[in-house]
């Protein structure tokens, strides 16, 4: 028996119009079959399949309304995972997600974050405050020096007024 054997010689088959399909990785995309020219490509099929696992579900399907969304199927990649906590029973959301405990613990958490704010917002305003009376000082500083020194302007002025005045009244003296 030969090790390598000869093909038999093509045949005459009818060719098929579809080139052969592409295998793909984790990595790619699924692509669809090739489209015809005067079919306008634009319009996208929201239910084709055309996510690798690293890509993410662009635009909602059009079967996507409230109470249906939680009973599709997670959609986009490994790393895109949108799995809802009412299915897995468990994480983060999961079925102690009404308990009333956790509900109040959530809702102070919430309370205390209002509060923080609340807070950096007061003292935003509060630091806005000691800002404008700090400038007032200085503006009444500024003022009380200008008034400071008319008046000793003021003051030199009736001082050389004064010395201008002594030669007056010599016929009063006797």
């Amino acid at each position: 028996m030969p090790l390598f054997k000869d093909r038999p010689a093509a045949t005459d088959e009818p060719v098929d119009a579809e080139p052969p399909t592409r295998k793909r990785s984790i990595f790619n995309r699924t692509r669809s079959p090739p489209v015809d020219q005067n079919v306008d490509s634009t319009v996208d099929n929201p239910n084709s399949s055309r996510r690798g696992i690293f890509t993410r579900e662009r635009t909602p399907p059009l079967e996507s309304t409230a109470d249906n969304r939680d009973n599709r199927t997670n959609r986009g990649g490994f790393f895109n995972r949108r799995g809802s906590s009412s299915d897995s029973g468990s994480g983060r959301n999961g079925r102690f997600a009404k308990d009333p405990s956790i509900v109040n613990a959530r809702q102070k958490m919430a309370d205390a974050e209002q509060a923080e704010r609340d807070a950096d917002r007061a003292l935003i305003q509060a630091r806005a405050a000691v800002k404008e009376a700090r400038q007032h000082v200085k503006n009444l500083e500024r003022e009380a020096e200008n008034e400071a020194a008319r008046a000793k302007a003021k003051q030199a002025e009736v001082k050389g007024l004064r010395n201008s005045s002594k030669h007056l009244g010599r016929h009063d003296k006797h």
